[in-house]
């Protein structure tokens, strides 16, 4: 079975990846390294988020909640 070459589309124009040159079979690899980098930066954001409104509607809680009505949770 033949492998299929991978292409790629910049400003609407299909190019075969093992047509390019070295320069530029290494400019595109760090375009994807950057694209899942932040892909994995944006995920992380969001799990940072969540736990940052998590903590701090705990404190607002906290202060907000007697003592003892805390401790009984």
């Amino acid at each position: 079975m033949a492998e299929e070459s991978q292409t790629i589309t910049i400003n609407d124009t299909d190019y075969n990846v093992e047509d390019l040159d070295a320069v530029q079979q290494n400019y595109l690899q760090h375009v994807q390294d950057l694209d899942f980098r932040m892909r994995q930066t944006q995920f992380s954001l969001q799990e940072m988020q969540a736990a940052r409104e998590y903590f701090s509607q705990s404190l607002v809680r906290s202060v907000e909640t007697p003592a003892e009505e805390l401790a009984n949770e």
